[in-house]
């Protein structure tokens, strides 16, 4: 289980759980998944999914980037 915590800034946190595995037993996925993330008002984030030979997904990883501009 992995929880990330952000390097503190004047912006408040905001927590973001990771998407449900699709298909997959919570005891089938590995112990290092993704639950959430805390992130600054102006970041944003981006998922990285592994599929399984089965076809199940789980979320394995993330990205923070930062909001665009145009609050998108």
């Amino acid at each position: 289980m992995v929880n990330h915590s952000v390097a503190s800034s004047s912006f408040s946190k905001r927590t973001i759980f990771a998407p449900q595995p699709i298909g997959v037993l919570p005891a089938q996925l590995p112990t290092t998944q993704v639950l959430n993330v805390e992130l600054d008002e102006d970041e944003d984030i981006e998922w990285t999914w592994t599929t399984l030979p089965t076809g199940q997904q789980y979320v394995s990883g993330y990205t923070i980037i930062s909001k665009s501009s145009d609050g998108n």
